[in-house]
C-alpha cells in the first residue's frame, strides 16, 4: 500500500480548503448551503443569538452572498433541511432523516413527561393545522413538565416532542 506524506501546514490548508475557509468561496447561495451541510453532515443549530446564531455564523463564513433568509427557506419553505437533535440541536439534510429512525424510537422509550405530552399532542396538532406555525407562547396550555435540562412549559415540550 502506498503512503501519502504531507506536512502539518499542508494538512491545515487541506482542512481549511475542504471546509470553505480558505481561498475563493467554494459554496454559493442556497445550493452552496445544501452542499456544505451535506459535506459536513450537520451544523449546530443553537437559537441563542449573542453576536449571531451559530448556524448563521458558520454559513456566512463559507457561503458567498449568504443571507439568513436562505437558511430559513431551506428549513421551513423548501424543506430540504431539517432541524433535529443529533448529539446537539442540529441542521441536517432532509434525506438523512430516515437514518435517525432508530434514534427516534430509542428516544421515545426514555422520554420525560411522556404521558402529559401525549395528552395534549392532538390539541397542538389541531392548533398548528388551524393557525399555521406556532411557538409555545402561542399555545394556551397550562403547566410545567420535567424536560431535558430543567422543568419547562408543557406547550414547549409538546412542540419539541
Amino acid at each position: 500500500m502506498d503512503r501519502i506524506y504531507f506536512t502539518k501546514k499542508q494538512a491545515r490548508q487541506f482542512l481549511l480548503l475542504k471546509h470553505g475557509l480558505l481561498g475563493d468561496y467554494k459554496f454559493v447561495g442556497k445550493e452552496g448551503i445544501l452542499s456544505f451541510i451535506r459535506q459536513a453532515g450537520c451544523i449546530q443549530f443553537d437559537p441563542v443569538d449573542v453576536c449571531g446564531r451559530n448556524a448563521d455564523l458558520v454559513l456566512q463564513s463559507r457561503i458567498k452572498d449568504y443571507q439568513k433568509t436562505m437558511l430559513y427557506e431551506l428549513l421551513y419553505i423548501d424543506r430540504k433541511l431539517v432541524d433535529y437533535f443529533d448529539k446537539n440541536l442540529a441542521i441536517l439534510p432532509i434525506e438523512n432523516w430516515k437514518y435517525f429512525d432508530r434514534e427516534r424510537q430509542a428516544h421515545r422509550s426514555w422520554e420525560r413527561s411522556h404521558t402529559e405530552i401525549v395528552e395534549v399532542q392532538e390539541r397542538v396538532r389541531e392548533e398548528i393545522a388551524r393557525r399555521g406555525p406556532l411557538c409555545s407562547a402561542d399555545l394556551d396550555i397550562a403547566g410545567k413538565v420535567s424536560w431535558y435540562w430543567s422543568d419547562t412549559r408543557l406547550s414547549r415540550a409538546a412542540l419539541e416532542h
